[in-house]
């Protein structure tokens, strides 16, 4: 099976992507990764021991001329591999994807991630990705699934999954790092600095959860969306010293080792101020047995059991994530609950072994249907 994947840095979509190569040779499923862009991506899938084919960089929105040599390119891959099933990872690679398999004659699934609607752009790719050729479309959501059948789409729901090689043994020194003081509770937030995903949320509850308990420091793991708006980081740091907060708050940027970061704080804060299509972050903390308070609706309306797996607030709402927040912070025993009962749920659902087995079910039925037409 081929995978095309246009992205050459790793965010929440090839971090399930990972899981997915990673365990379906359990259930008899022989991966190859295509990579449109270089990047260290390509490398953990390489580290991970699954093959990959670099075919170049993809074809941008604004250079539609170049789009029938990138599918060109792509349906001689599947022939050289020799290809049951193509896989488009994500909307624009569907689109290619599509149209490389009607070319090789292969069978094709479309890997479905972002949220659907979420712009005019992505919705004109939605809907160009929605009139291709396919044999099944899968998404991690309930929520992705109601809002594609209104593309006409059947989606089959298959929640991504997290491999435990994707787990830190060690967590980092947060508080080191942060030259913060040994007794500080962390509370972190992870994900690229974009106004959507609400990091500025969290900086006005910090305001209000520091004023009450003042050991409480916060860690902001992630950097801008691939360069695009570059004023807003520098906005956040400006709030940031607006709100005295200069000494209880570290940006560390993009980092690799994020997920050691996360092991290294108490807590984790996902407040999405639109709905998330899964929330990979939302499972990476659940499975490092941390208690997360994210925002109710999309994907982790559906991860989190709350008051059980975790805690569900109102998007955007600012004076309950700051009193969870502060509850978390004063009770290390309810932290250590949810956490563990978050990292349960994790090994019994969203596993790498137990998600792919569905996946190899639903591979191995569209490819012995289209060996039969």
């Amino acid at each position: 099976m081929l995978f095309v994947q246009g992205a050459g840095a790793r965010s929440g979509a090839e971090s399930a992507l990972l899981a997915r190569v990673r365990h379906l040779p359990e259930h008899g499923v022989d991966p190859v990764v295509a990579f449109l862009a270089d990047g260290p991506f390509r490398r953990e899938v390489e580290g991970a021991g699954v093959e990959t084919v670099l075919l170049g960089e993809g074809p941008r929105l604004r250079s539609v001329t170049r789009v029938p040599s990138a599918v060109r390119g792509l349906a001689a891959a599947v022939r050289a591999q020799r290809a049951d099933l193509l896989e488009g990872c994500g909307e624009k690679m569907s689109v290619l994807a599509g149209w490389a398999a009607r070319l090789a004659g292969c069978g094709c699934v479309f890997n479905l991630q972002d949220a659907p609607r979420r712009s005019p752009t992505a919705t004109a790719v939605q809907l160009v990705a929605a009139g291709g050729r396919h044999d099944a479309v899968v998404v991690p959501s309930e929520w992705m699934a109601r809002g594609f059948r209104g593309f006409g789409l059947r989606p089959r729901v298959v929640p991504n999954a997290i491999s435990p090689e994707d787990v830190p043994r060690e967590p980092a020194d947060v508080r080191a790092l942060a030259a913060w003081p040994s007794e500080s509770v962390l509370i972190g937030h992870f994900g690229r600095l974009v106004p959507w995903k609400g990091p500025d949320v969290l900086l006005r509850a910090a305001r209000r959860l520091h004023a009450d308990a003042a050991r409480t420091r916060f860690l902001f793991a992630g950097g801008t969306f691939y360069g695009l708006q570059p004023g807003y980081e520098e906005g956040l740091h400006e709030l940031t010293d607006r709100l005295g907060l200069g000494d209880v708050v570290h940006f560390a940027g993009y980092r690799e080792d994020a997920l050691s970061l996360m092991a290294g704080c108490d807590a984790v804060a996902h407040c999405s101020l639109e709905p998330e299509p899964f929330g990979m972050v939302v499972l990476e903390a659940m499975a490092l047995g941390k208690p997360v308070v994210a925002s109710r609706m999309g994907g982790p309306e559906e991860i989190v059991d709350h008051g059980r797996t975790g805690i569900l607030v109102d998007p955007g709402d600012e004076g309950r994530l700051s009193a969870e927040l502060a509850s978390l912070v004063a009770d290390p025993a309810r932290r250590a609950g949810l956490g563990e009962a978050a990292r349960l749920e994790v090994e019994r659902r969203y596993s790498g072994t137990v998600v792919c087995a569905s996946l190899g079910a639903l591979y191995r039925d569209v490819a012995s249907r289209r060996s039969r037409r």
